[in-house]
């Protein structure tokens, strides 16, 4: 790099007292990032050397620092700038993945404090306190500080955004309940109830927590940590006393400041308050669609001689689309009403000893997941966090002995496997039998919970692992679990909805799956008998396969011929060639297809698809690298274009091969492109650019809870008609009558590759 940045870093190392291994691998990581960043510009070094020193810490496992301490010293970077492009070092950079997972900790760590700060903000400005601006501005400032510190120590930094949304009901409730004198408000309901009703869940689940800022704020007087010491517990809160409490709160918060953690304080100065990504939407009303804002002025008497303050303007149709905090206080509130009802398991006769059994198993693989996640570990309501750190007596009996999270899986189970058997039950099925189904239940019910909690430190892979089930086990069950509850919230369905389509994309093409078992017969030339379940999931991905295909031809703008040109390779290319997929992503054939056909009509790069695909569906899934290859090897589209993909799909490609009956007939239907596109089946993945770089929401998880793109009212359709789709069926495991299916055809013998014939594209810078 250039001396001058190359001071820089040395000079930010040497003020953290970095070791001399962490200033060399955090001058390579610089590097690496600089050469590969497509958008590179001077502008970013100040932000890109302290992700590389981050990453190089962590990746040498050496003392490590505060967020703050890192930004601070030569050419201090403000807190959002900073992570703004660290979201951007992670993609470009290769990381192993331990160093990778405490990076993007750090991220989800600024984005759950933002959205709690914006929600905040919104919260009081809908207070509409009057009096003294002063009073009022100082009561907001140590409020917020007040919140954080709360966080810090009575929840250990948790960032379950429910837990937090309780604590900033108490937090707020209490300080309404002891306003300063000069401030007035004047609220519908009494504070705890009113601000329940804002944030949408039961005074009971925040009351507890509400105790537990009490108790806290009782413990910092008395420590001398506010004033004054004695007391009214609302004597913080007055004037005489808000400047002296909002430095001492700032100090108190200073000190729980640990390392790789984010100063929230500096959320409140202006420079650091990143604008929460909005789509505009779309209103359906009749059959005609307004888009943007439009107003109507049919009753409203304006003319050129009007003037503007006589003009009363008519309220605007733009939907305000719901927030990550409210969509996260919603599914809790579902949850936790759900779990009100008592489940009847007698309705599972005989079954019901052996479902217990089985159910304590799992519980107890579960429990040990939980542990090795701090899941559970540390809530609102554990005294006993509070008798260890303030040394305040803790209330007999009052710390939970059982992790709550797994009782509410176990209920959760316990509810959907009777109302889902309730479903089953005239149909004369033997569900309750089946350990697959019970398996791929309970891992539907994991999962809830995890969106629910936003717990984001489980992957998908380890829910099933835990639970030993398969993806395509639980795809058989995803669409009637989606529907087993009718109240069950927009968000959590669209999250099944996403898990589908990464089961459909590339889960279940893994060689450990049943679907690779099924394949491997189909080419051994066994006499096959296709399970029902196969014909429904092979359906699902030609859907799928249709719909990207859809997407990324437009974006293109192909013309129609051309788009069912390139159909009609994807569809012998599942059918025939289906063994192509095994460990691969369907993106990659499709990706391939279209470039095989466009070459010869159209001006068509490798680069230009990639660009698309990566605006269309995202870049946290980088489908165009690390490609298995042959013997092992991995490469990237190009490579697998070349050394695999033509290879195999020659014959057709040159129109060589003879017409025959597909081998899978699920896969290569005559219907067009555009007849079997299902609708829903589009990605909340399928982000703009804009968006999807800028947001700090988009964690593996919570990005879930937005819904790009989509009215309320056309997602809420989308998603019911997606599973409507596929659920017209019963549950279905391995104890199914199969259907006899044809037997299957040997894979014939293709032309050699003339690599003259074929030049490898090069992408184009």
């Amino acid at each position: 790099g250039d001396s001058p940045t190359k001071a820089v870093l040395q000079e930010v190392c040497a003020k953290l007292k970095a070791d001399p291994v962490v200033q060399q691998e955090a001058s390579r990581l610089y590097l690496e990032v600089q050469k590969n960043d497509e958008h590179w510009d001077n502008y970013k070094s100040r932000s890109m050397i302290r992700c590389a020193i981050l990453a190089a810490s962590k990746a040498k496992n050496c003392p490590e620092f505060t967020i703050s301490e890192l930004l601070t010293g030569p050419n201090s970077l403000k807190l959002s700038t900073f992570i703004y492009h660290l979201k951007e070092f992670i993609h470009i950079v290769h990381l192993e993945p331990p160093v990778l997972f405490q990076l993007k900790k750090v991220i989800k760590s600024f984005a759950t404090s933002l959205l709690l700060f914006k929600k905040f903000e919104e919260i009081w400005e809908g207070l509409n306190l009057e009096g003294r601006e002063r009073s009022i501005a100082l009561a907001k400032d140590f409020v917020w500080h007040l919140f954080i510190s709360a966080k810090a120590k009575v929840m250990n930094r948790t960032e379950e955004i429910f837990e937090c949304g309780c604590l900033l009901i108490g937090v707020l409730s209490v300080f309404l309940t002891h306003p300063p004198k000069e401030v007035s408000l004047s609220l519908p309901a009494p504070p705890l109830q009113h601000l329940c009703g804002v944030l949408k869940t039961l005074p009971q689940q925040a009351l507890p927590v509400t105790e537990e800022v009490k108790t806290f704020i009782s413990t910092l007087t008395k420590q001398g940590n506010l004033v004054p010491t004695e007391g009214p517990l609302g004597s913080i809160f007055q004037a005489e006393n808000l400047p002296t409490n909002l430095e001492k709160i700032k100090e108190f918060y200073s000190g729980t400041i640990g390392n790789n953690q984010i100063d929230e304080r500096e959320l409140t100065k202006p420079d650091n308050r990143i604008t929460t990504p909005v789509k505009r939407k779309s209103l359906n009303i009749g059959r005609s669609q307004i888009n943007g804002r439009v107003l109507n002025w049919e009753d409203h008497k304006v003319s050129m001689h009007s003037k503007l303050n006589e003009i009363r303007v008519p309220a605007s149709p733009q939907v305000v689309p719901p927030t990550p905090m409210s969509m996260a206080m919603e599914l809790n509130h579902w949850l936790q009403v759900l779990l009100e009802e008592n489940p009847d398991l007698s309705v599972c006769g005989s079954y019901r000893h052996e479902i217990l059994v089985r159910l304590t198993a799992l519980l107890q693989d579960l429990e040990g997941l939980f542990k090795t996640h701090g899941i559970g570990s540390v809530t609102g309501n554990d005294t006993e966090f509070l008798s260890q750190v303030f040394a305040v007596p803790a209330t007999p009996g009052s710390s939970r002995k059982t992790n709550k999270k797994i009782e509410e899986v176990s209920k959760l189970y316990k509810l959907s496997l009777v109302a889902l058997y309730r479903k089953e039950k005239s149909a004369d099925t033997s569900i309750l039998a089946n350990e697959a189904f019970h398996r791929a239940l309970f891992a539907c019910c994991v999962e809830s919970l995890l969106l629910v909690q936003n717990i984001t430190t489980v992957a998908f892979e380890e829910v099933l692992k835990v639970c030993q089930t398969s993806s395509f086990e639980f795809w058989k069950l995803i669409s009637n679990y989606a529907q087993f509850d009718p109240n069950m919230p927009m968000h959590l369905k669209r999250h099944f909805r996403e898990i589908e389509i990464k089961i459909l994309t590339h889960l279940a093409w893994n060689r450990s799956s049943q679907v690779h078992s099924f394949i491997k017969k189909l080419l051994q030339n066994y006499e096959q008998n296709m399970h029902p379940s196969y014909n429904i999931f092979f359906k699902r991905v030609l859907a799928l396969a249709a719909t990207r295909t859809s997407d990324i031809c437009n974006s293109l703008n192909l013309s129609s011929s051309v788009q069912e040109n390139i159909w009609a390779a994807i569809k012998f290319n599942l059918s025939e060639k289906t063994e192509m997929l095994m460990d691969r992503h369907l993106d990659h054939l499709i990706l391939c297809c279209i470039y095989a056909v466009c070459k010869c009509t159209s001006e068509v790069t490798f680069k230009n698809l990639v660009d698309k695909h990566r605006n269309l569906f995202g870049d946290e899934n980088e489908v165009h690298k690390d490609i298995l290859l042959e013997n092992g090897t991995t490469g990237d589209i190009i490579q697998f274009y070349n050394n695999v993909f033509l290879v195999t799909m020659k014959g057709y490609i040159m129109g060589s091969l003879p017409e025959s009956k597909p081998r899978i007939e699920a896969l290569n239907p005559k219907s067009p492109l555009h007849k079997s596109v299902i609708p829903g089946m589009h990605s909340v993945s399928a982000l703009s650019p804009a968006i999807r770089t800028r947001s700090p929401f988009l964690t593996p998880r919570t990005k879930r809870l937005w819904a790009f793109g989509e009215s309320p009212a056309q997602d809420f359709k989308s998603i019911n008609n997606f599973f409507k789709s596929s659920m017209q069926r019963r549950i279905n495991f391995d104890n199914e009558t199969p259907q006899p299916y044809k037997k299957a055809k040997h894979v014939m013998q293709l032309l050699e590759d003339d690599q003259s014939s074929h030049p490898e594209p090069q992408l184009k810078k």
